[in-house]
């Protein structure tokens, strides 16, 4: 019996103190915003903050808090207080105290009947834990502010904006409407589509998961007739489109705050999971495959999804699947410059080289592949530029001629020059084998420069496009 004395004791000394708060110069407050924080606690599901009403007209609130995860179980109790602040005395008054059960459900107030101006409320929450009797902590709503005319003003535009585009299944949000004019007196209701993933309260916006669910959801307000909506992804992860040959860039959203461990998987078609090595950070970034050719680039279409640990809860939650969709550029399918060949040569002694030219044996690991899946019109050139061999340290050079047998046609290239290999009209794709490639050949010229040592060289291959005359002079 004591006990419950002091405690109501200490509640009345508490509630003395908040009424005697001084307001904020420009938004007063009973005591500071605690929003909400999955670990800590705070108001889960936020009132409206600014409202435009007749000064006739009723408008029910609602607020809702939630105790820190590590109170859980039934043995909870928590007291709703709404605060309404009086600018001509400067002061608060309680409004309504509410000893809510059950713990989960809000608490509501109804404003009405006031005369013009401007008026300020916010609500407390104090959790106790009965089992002990252990206080838990008090939580404040943000402050709303409800401006009372004495006309109707309609809305003529309104928006929506939401603070996560993407939630984990089973935790929540606020959805924030914009209305046009600010002093408008147009209700606000909100609706979310498909309903069986989450729900949303149609008077405040504030949105809730439900667990083992995933999905895109559409969340639309509505004012005076006028609509506006915004794209939630339920499960933590969107999907992403780029180009072929772009960087992708995954990240997981809306998970909650604390140390998080994550695993990346890659999702086969039959929904197994492989798990991506090294990939154990909130993103995933990689460069895409530069195929032309949609049906065949193994990188479209992929499906990824990730596994959160929370080591503080030992909690898992894993997002939904996201998918990889590669997009053709504005102008269509580009040729791609599948793959070209590395050549290698035989060692060559130093002698040879200072007294004449020397043609080294010359090895082909793969050949020349152009993939052009088209249509488009014009055509694709291909050219190539081979550089001096140099030397390790780069103190010496060798000029050199590499004849590449196309078609059993020779091309020569010559060091420091781009020269034309082939080129096709669009749409057309263009093999030349390793083993055609084969029958090449490479010249190194006699230097009297020239030292015991490694020496190498490059080719810069360059695929253009070159357009069709007739539709240039257009």
């Amino acid at each position: 019996m004591k006990r419950w004395v002091k405690l109501l004791l200490t509640l009345g000394i508490g509630l003395l103190a908040l009424t005697s708060n001084t307001p904020n110069a420009a938004t007063p407050q009973v005591g500071n915003p605690s929003s909400y924080n999955y670990f800590a606690g705070g108001f889960d599901g936020e009132p409206q903050t600014n409202i435009t009403v007749l000064t006739d007209q009723k408008v029910p609130l609602t607020a809702k808090s939630s105790s820190a995860w590590i109170y859980f179980g039934p043995f909870r109790t928590v007291t709703y207080s709404w605060f309404l602040y009086h600018a001509d005395g400067n002061f608060w008054s309680t409004e309504k105290v509410t000893n809510q059960q059950p713990i989960d459900q809000a608490s509501m107030y109804e404003f009405s009947s006031h005369a013009p101006g401007t008026y300020y409320l916010q609500v407390m929450a104090r959790w106790w834990s009965t089992a002990g009797e252990t206080f838990i902590g008090t939580y404040y709503s943000r402050v709303i502010v409800v401006n009372v005319v004495s006309r109707s003003v309609p809305a003529t535009g309104i928006s929506v904006s939401l603070p996560k585009t993407a939630l984990l299944p089973g935790m929540s949000t606020q959805a924030v409407a914009t209305v046009t004019p600010a002093n408008t007196t147009s209700p606000v209701t909100w609706s979310i589509s498909p309903a069986n993933i989450a729900t949303i309260d149609p008077q405040t916006g504030a949105i809730q998961t439900k667990p083992g669910t995933e999905g895109i959801l559409t969340v639309t307000a509505t004012a005076n007739n006028k609509s506006a909506s915004a794209t939630l992804y339920v499960g933590g992860l969107a999907n992403q489109s780029v180009e072929p040959g772009g960087t992708v860039t995954f990240t997981v959203q809306g998970a909650p705050n604390g140390n998080l461990r994550y695993q990346w998987y890659e999702v086969a078609k039959n929904g197994a999971l492989t798990p991506i090595s090294g990939a154990t950070s909130a993103t995933l970034q990689f460069q895409t495959n530069k195929s032309p050719n949609l049906n065949t680039n193994p990188d479209n279409n992929r499906r990824f999804q990730v596994e959160i640990w929370m080591p503080t809860t030992n909690e898992t939650l894993f997002t939904r699947i996201a998918t990889l969709n590669l997009t053709q550029p504005a102008g269509g399918p580009i040729p791609w410059l599948k793959s070209v060949p590395n050549f290698q040569i035989d060692p060559v002694n130093v002698a040879e080289i200072m007294q004449s030219n020397v043609n080294p044996g010359l090895k082909v690991d793969q050949g020349i592949e152009i993939e052009d899946v088209g249509p488009a019109t014009g055509s694709w050139q291909l050219s190539a530029k081979l550089s001096p061999f140099i030397s390790a340290d780069g103190r010496y050079q060798l000029t050199s001629d590499l004849i590449l047998s196309i078609y059993n046609y020779p091309t020569r290239l010559f060091s420091n020059q781009t020269v034309p290999i082939s080129g096709m009209i669009r749409g057309t794709t263009w093999t030349i084998s390793s083993e055609q490639l084969n029958s090449s050949s490479l010249f190194v010229f006699q230097s009297n420069r020239v030292q015991a040592g490694t020496y190498s060289a490059t080719i810069n291959w360059q695929l253009s496009l070159v357009p069709d005359p007739a539709s240039a002079q257009n």
